[in-house]
């Protein structure tokens, strides 16, 4: 571990060296670039003093031939020698403007030789820090670059030199600028210099020569790494197959133990061997004897199964709801019945929108004969529950378990409940009537079923007892985890109901879920009988359930627009709102209207009786008068018949209200 630990900082050492290199070699460079435009410089000044060398000539041959001209005419000497002096001044002003581009040069030499300080500055820098690396560098091939860079070192030591020079030669040329005889001089002074940055040249190119060393050595430092990694490589394949060599060794290890151990239990488990056949023969003898507590703990329903047709029974096509209306209306009429077909209309949508029916109105009004002459149209079966007063919990409507006789005590409910399951009837339409539901709390003892009818329909199951039971054979099919019952689809449950002062009012959450038909004004002076209704053949439950992916496609929101103006006026008026399961209701239940095209009007009066009224409180003041008189208002404008079941409703809130 301490091999692998030098080996990695040395790694980090030489992986730092090559940064600090790199950056040193991109300063090399750098200055190379500097001295290209020094030499660029050298020219131009060059090319400018052999320019002012040759315009001198010019002006001292120019006097020779004046003075000629003066010795050969007196004259005109003096008007040559103003000439002359013009042409002189014309010289000096040339002159000027050369020492003016001198000076400008020279200022551009100045801040060159700053940017060389800068540099000389950072590159010292740049070489303690240098000097600290290779401190703490202590591989053998760091010497050989120390040396090297020692060498540079002097290197940079003579560009010093050599920039203080300039900056010597710069003061000359500025004294000398001001005398023009001599610039012969300054320009030998220029060409020293150009020879010096020659020799700074030089010398740089020794740099690199020095930088191909470096190289060399970050080449040999990079085959060295290359040849650590290798061995690291080696070392931890040679690792691994020493923990694989390990590895196999344990389980050779473990396999002789398992056999030592095989050998001892052999004999173990031959004795248990024994033992658990007389267990198992017990285990047997018991679970026969389970069978038959089972049999007995779901007695009724055992007979139930006995007693019922194995296979399914033969089913007609549902005609449709329309065919349905005549033939509800063919069986009222042969058992002397009357009902309107807008009943039946109202009766077949509410099943369409809900499973859970309400009929309110008064005795002998034919509350309990309309879902039984439904239920002979269709062939399918009606029983009637009568509600006692003192139900107040779900086992007072499905039974209990008896812990001294160990049995399920069924009541009448739970008993049709299992029938609708049974083949034959699993898909005929099955009604269970509560008759005079209100006599005891709904709430109380339906509580259970009202929230589990709205659920998935998997998940639509009673707990018939708290004791976690056990089903097999044909019970299994019906009863589930041995102590719950399913909640078929094809049940819908009824309910009458009366409003006297020995019933109970239904609350919200019953109105929620329920779809509420008034049969207030259904009176009528014949008096029916079953009996004389003749056998119609049973239709398929499945077929009208499957109607209603086509119903809920209907587009009704023209026709619902008066429900949402009543739900409109409530909201603004009486800040009550209604909630999503209603609405969802009124929906279905208009859509089943329009499919068929029934009297679409119909269809608002009645769900405004009930899903809407139910939900207004009365109050004896201004806005709520106002409010229900916008809904009479409404409902006179629907025109749905010479009487409106909505004008009634509100009528009678506001009777109570004051």
């Amino acid at each position: 571990m301490e091999v692998k630990q030098l080996e990695g900082a040395q790694a980090e050492k030489i992986q730092f060296l090559e940064d600090e290199f790199a950056l040193l070699f991109g300063k090399y460079e750098v200055k190379e670039q500097q001295l290209e435009t020094l030499r660029n410089s050298k020219i131009e000044l060059e090319v400018k003093i052999e320019k002012l060398t040759n315009q001198l000539a010019d002006v001292k041959e120019t006097l020779v031939i004046e003075k000629v001209k003066l010795k050969d005419s007196n004259a005109e000497h003096t008007k040559q020698k103003r000439e002359l002096e013009k042409q002189r001044a014309v010289a000096e002003q040339k002159l000027l403007k050369e020492q003016q581009g001198f000076k400008q040069k020279l200022q551009a030499l100045d801040e060159e030789r700053e940017e060389l300080l800068a540099v000389q500055e950072e590159i010292e820098q740049e070489r303690v820090q240098f000097q600290k690396l290779k401190q703490d560098f202590s591989l053998a091939d760091a010497i050989t670059t120390q040396a090297e860079l020692t060498r540079v070192k002097a290197s940079y030591e003579s560009i010093v030199a050599l920039t203080r020079r300039l900056q010597e030669e710069k003061s000359q040329l500025q004294n000398r600028i001001d005398h023009t005889a001599q610039l012969e001089s300054e320009n030998t002074l220029l060409k020293t210099e150009l020879e010096r940055r020659d020799e700074m040249v030089r010398i740089y190119r020794q740099s690199e020569v020095e930088w191909a060393r470096i190289e060399q050595l970050k080449e040999d430092y990079e085959a060295m790494s290359t040849r650590m990694y290798a061995v690291e490589g080696q070392n931890k394949t040679l690792q691994s197959e020493l923990a694989r060599t390990r590895e196999q060794a344990e389980l050779y290890r473990e396999q002789a133990e398992r056999v030592t151990t095989a050998e001892h239990k052999s004999a173990f488990y031959e004795i248990r061997l024994r033992s658990l056949e007389a267990e198992l023969q017990r285990l047997q003898k018991k679970e026969k004897d389970a069978i038959a507590d089972e049999s007995r703990m779901f007695e009724s329903f055992q007979v139930l199964i006995e007693k019922s047709a194995k296979t399914a029974s033969n089913l007609t096509k549902y005609p449709g709801d329309g065919q349905a209306v005549e033939r509800i209306l063919h069986a009222a009429t042969q058992g002397n019945y009357e009902f309107s077909s807008a009943m039946i209309h109202g009766f077949l949508a509410a099943m369409r929108s809900t499973r859970f029916i309400i009929l309110k109105g008064l005795s002998g009004t034919g509350k309990t004969s309309l879902p039984k002459i439904v239920a002979h149209a269709l062939g399918g079966i009606c029983e009637t529950i009568a509600v006692q007063p003192n139900w107040k919990s779900k086992t007072d409507l499905i039974g209990f378990y008896n812990h001294f006789n160990d049995r399920f005590m069924a009541t009448q409910f739970t008993e049709e409940l299992f029938k609708a399951q049974l083949p034959e009837n699993r898909d005929k339409f099955y009604f269970i009537v509560l008759d005079e539901m209100n006599l005891a709390r709904v709430e109380y003892y339906f509580s259970d079923f009202n929230s589990k009818l709205e659920l998935e329909q998997s998940k639509q199951v009673v707990e018939l007892f708290d004791t976690i039971g056990r089903t097999s054979g044909d019970l299994a099919d019906y009863i589930i985890d041995g102590n719950k019952l399913r909640i078929p689809p094809n049940v819908f449950f009824i309910g009458t109901i009366n409003e006297d002062e020995s019933t109970y009012t239904l609350s919200d959450k019953i109105y929620d879920r329920a779809q509420v038909l008034d049969f207030q004004a259904a009176l009528s002076n014949k008096v029916g009988d079953m009996e004389r209704i003749e056998a119609m053949p049973s239709v398929s439950f499945s077929d009208f359930k499957a109607a209603m992916a086509t119903i809920q496609k209907v587009d009704v929101t023209q026709q619902s627009r008066p429900l949402q103006e009543v739900l409109q006026i409530l909201s603004e008026q009486l800040y009550l709102e209604i909630g999503n399961r209603p609405r969802r209701h009124m929906r279905t239940f208009m859509q089943t209207y329009a499919a068929n095209n029934w009297n679409v009007k119909e269809a608002i009066d009645l769900q405004i009786v009930s899903k809407i009224v139910p939900k207004i409180m009365p109050s004896y003041d201004e806005e709520f008068e106002l409010a229900m008189d916008a809904i009479i208002r409404l409902a006179e404008a629907q025109k749905v018949g010479a009487t409106s079941s909505t004008i009634r409703a509100i009528e009678k809130v506001k009777r109570n209200a004051k």
